[in-house]
């Protein structure tokens, strides 16, 4: 019957993802993006999977600028939550909250590994668009 009166409780904090995901997870996706690729080449090349042409491209490469634009897509989102997460680290002022920087300077080398793994994919396309699978 009281409940009116009580305060209003704050909307639940949005949980972040553990650095270890935030450091090892696009590391290990790129990892994952090179054993497709190279499975989708190997099946094409030495067992002629993936025939034919796809609007005018052949179906391999297709296949691969897809499983490339969904990993970078990934990335890209993960860039885009640890730049959140880093202006949060970054704006909280409180005393013992982040004592000597670390979770914003693992932040900032999260960032730095996306990154470069964003410029992988920008060449894996342009390898994809201009080299011979076989």
């Amino acid at each position: 019957m009281t409940d009116h009166l009580a305060p209003p409780q704050p909307p639940p904090q949005a949980r972040s993802l553990p650095l270890a995901i935030r450091l090892g997870g696009p590391l290990a996706l790129a990892g994952l993006h090179l054993v497709v690729g190279y499975t989708i080449v190997s099946l094409h090349c030495l067992r002629g999977w993936f025939p034919g042409t796809v609007a005018g491209m052949p179906v391999v490469r297709a296949t691969m600028l897809a499983v490339t634009g969904v990993t970078a897509a990934i990335i890209a989102a993960l860039i885009l939550a640890t730049v959140q997460a880093r202006r949060a680290v970054r704006g909280e002022r409180s005393p013992g909250h982040d004592p000597g920087g670390n979770r914003g300077f693992l932040l900032f080398g999260a960032l730095l590994i996306d990154g470069a793994l964003l410029a992988y994919l920008g060449w894996a396309v342009v390898l994809v668009l201009m080299v011979e699978p076989c």
